[in-house]
C-alpha cells in the first residue's frame, strides 16, 4: 500500500487578513482549520500531517491525533504579494519544509493541502497517484485554469523526485516577491513548450528576467484529474465525485457543508463572518 504524507502551512490573524474579493472571511479564521481538518480525515490515510505554523498568533484546533505534527517558524515569512523577508514567502518555506519531512521520512509521495483548500472524494490521492503512475509521472498539481498557470493548492510529488522538486526551485536566483511561486514553477516541470510561450501569463516580464543558478532536472508532469477550482472564474459543479477549492465563496461553502451533512455552527460557534468587498 502506498504510504504518504499530508503537508500544509498555517496563518490566521483572526482578521480575516487577505482572500479574494468574494470569497468568504470564515475560511480565514482560526475555526476554518477543524473543518479542514475534517475533511482531510474523513477522505485520506496520510501517514503523517504536519504543520508548518508561521509564528500565528492563533493556532489551528486540531483534536488529540498522533499524526498530527506542527513545525514552528521563528517568525511570519507572509504571503508573497505582502513583501516576505528573505528569499522565499511563507508559504514556499511550508511547501519544501513539508517535502523535505516527508522525504525524510521514506514517503512514497509527499501531497500538499493549502490551509483553505478542502477536498471531498473518496480515495482522491490514492487515485491520483495510481494515475500519475499509469503517465510515469512524478509531479502533479493544477494547470491552466488559472491566471499564472500553475495552481499550486494541491501538490504531489514522488518520493525520488522530492529532491528536485526543491532543487529546481531554489535554482531561480530571484526573489518569491519579485517571480512569484506560480511563475516559478514553469521551471519545474519538462514541458519546455509551456515554459517558451508564457505571453500570457500575468507579469510575464518578471519571468522572462528568471535566471537559474545552476542546471536543474525537470520533472515529469501531470495535470490534477479532477476539479481543482482555481479561484478565477469558476464554476462549481458539486455532483463530482471528486473535487476540491480554495477562496470559497459564502454560498459554495455552505453548499458543500450541506451534501457533506455538515452543520456550519459545529464550527463557526455561533461567530458570524464576512464576505470579501475588497483586497
Amino acid at each position: 500500500m502506498t504510504n504518504y504524507i499530508i503537508g500544509s502551512g498555517w496563518f490566521c490573524d483572526n482578521k480575516g487578513t487577505g482572500g479574494w474579493v468574494g470569497s468568504w472571511d470564515f475560511q480565514r479564521m482560526q475555526e476554518f482549520s477543524a473543518l479542514w481538518y475534517h475533511f482531510v480525515n474523513k477522505y485520506t490515510k496520510p501517514k503523517k500531517i504536519v504543520i508548518v505554523d508561521n509564528a500565528s498568533p492563533f493556532k489551528p484546533i486540531f483534536p488529540d491525533d498522533g499524526k498530527i505534527e506542527i513545525i514552528s517558524m521563528d517568525r511570519n515569512y507572509k504571503h508573497v504579494c505582502t513583501g516576505h523577508p528573505g528569499k522565499y514567502c511563507g508559504q514556499m518555506r511550508g511547501i519544501m519544509l513539508t517535502a523535505f519531512y516527508a522525504l525524510m521520512n521514506d514517503a512514497d509521495y509527499f501531497v500538499f493541502i493549502e490551509q483553505d483548500c478542502l477536498v471531498r472524494g473518496e480515495n482522491w490521492i490514492e487515485n491520483t497517484i495510481a494515475y500519475m503512475e499509469k503517465h510515469n509521472a512524478e509531479i502533479s498539481y493544477g494547470w491552466k485554469d488559472h491566471e499564472y498557470r500553475a495552481d499550486h493548492t494541491i501538490i504531489i510529488v514522488k518520493n525520488s523526485a522530492i529532491l528536485d522538486f526543491i532543487r529546481n526551485y531554489i535554482a531561480i536566483e530571484q526573489k518569491d516577491y519579485d517571480v512569484r511561486p506560480e511563475l516559478k514553477y514553469l521551471f519545474v516541470h519538462k514541458d519546455q513548450k509551456e515554459v517558451n510561450h508564457f505571453q500570457w501569463v500575468k507579469d510575464r516580464r518578471s519571468l522572462e528576467q528568471a535566471t537559474l543558478a545552476f542546471p536543474i532536472n525537470r520533472l515529469n508532469f501531470i495535470e490534477l484529474p479532477f476539479p481543482y477550482g482555481a479561484i478565477h472564474k469558476r464554476k462549481m459543479d458539486f455532483n463530482k465525485s471528486v473535487f476540491s477549492a480554495q477562496q470559497w465563496s459564502k454560498e459554495e461553502l455552505l453548499e458543500l457543508l450541506r451534501i457533506e451533512g455538515l452543520k456550519l455552527e459545529t464550527f463557526t460557534k455561533g461567530k458570524e463572518f464576512e464576505v470579501k468587498t475588497k483586497r
